[in-house]
């Protein structure tokens, strides 16, 4: 259908009147090489009844969805030449998708055509280099010079406390100072003293005993007191006067 001129914002899908459609019929996408080509055909006798050729890279100016719409898209119709393959004319018209489902499905075969078109061409350029490169020729990784190393003829000189002799002024040592000297002693561990020992234990006091009172005095030692044996051994009886 004949569409207005697009506006600041793109095509505005909702000023298309139905009534003013050019054609209904079936849309086919077929592509050979980076070309691809929307044709528009009659569904009764697949008679083509115009065709929006796309080259690669040309998606977006040849088929330009509508700002308003997921269902319409803006195509450029173009007639070529057949004998020199020129455009000779070409027109924009309006495409509308009676389902949502199948514009996308239009959308996406477009995009398709055109991502697998430049991997293979990616492809064909890094393979096209790998074979004409030479192996000899190809630039070589360059290993940095070690910095840290001697050159032929090069000597180094230390001159540290460590490696003057004892009594000299001063002044770098010689290669043979170098090989005699030996490696620095270690100071010995220090003795620890002993751990303290406990005092002494004092020994036990003695135990005392308290002797056990006399045992009462019988009758015969009683008598004995009073005159019974004494110091002489005379035995006699106590007289009370």
């Amino acid at each position: 259908m004949p569409i207005p001129q697009r506006g600041p914002t793109g095509h505005a899908s909702g000023t298309w009147r139905v009534a003013d459609r050019i054609f209904e019929g079936r849309v086919r996408i077929m592509a050979k090489g980076e070309l691809a080509t929307v044709r528009f055909e009659n569904v009764q006798t697949g008679e083509l009844f115009a065709a929006c050729p796309i080259p690669l890279g040309r998606r977006n100016a040849c088929v330009e969805p509508a700002a308003d719409s997921s269902r319409n898209f803006v195509v450029r119709l173009a007639s070529v030449d057949e004998k020199t393959g020129k455009e000779v004319n070409h027109v924009f018209v309006g495409l509308n998708f009676p389902e949502r489902s199948q514009a996308f499905d239009f959308s996406s075969a477009l995009q398709d055509h055109e991502k697998r078109c430049r991997r293979e061409s990616q492809f064909a350029n890094t393979t096209a280099e790998r074979q004409g490169g030479d192996s000899e020729t190809m630039e070589q990784p360059v290993e940095e010079p070690n910095r840290f190393a001697l050159g032929e003829g090069q000597t180094i000189r230390v001159n540290s406390k460590l490696l003057r002799r004892g009594g000299e002024g001063g002044g770098g040592t010689t290669e043979a100072s170098l090989a005699s000297l030996a490696p620095p002693t270690l100071a010995p561990p220090p003795v620890l003293a002993p751990p303290p020992q406990p005092p002494p234990q004092q020994p036990a006091a003695p135990t005392t005993t308290v002797p056990a009172p006399p045992a009462t005095t019988t009758s015969s030692s009683f008598f004995a007191s009073f005159g019974g044996e004494d110091d002489k051994g005379e035995t006699g009886w106590a007289t009370f006067d």
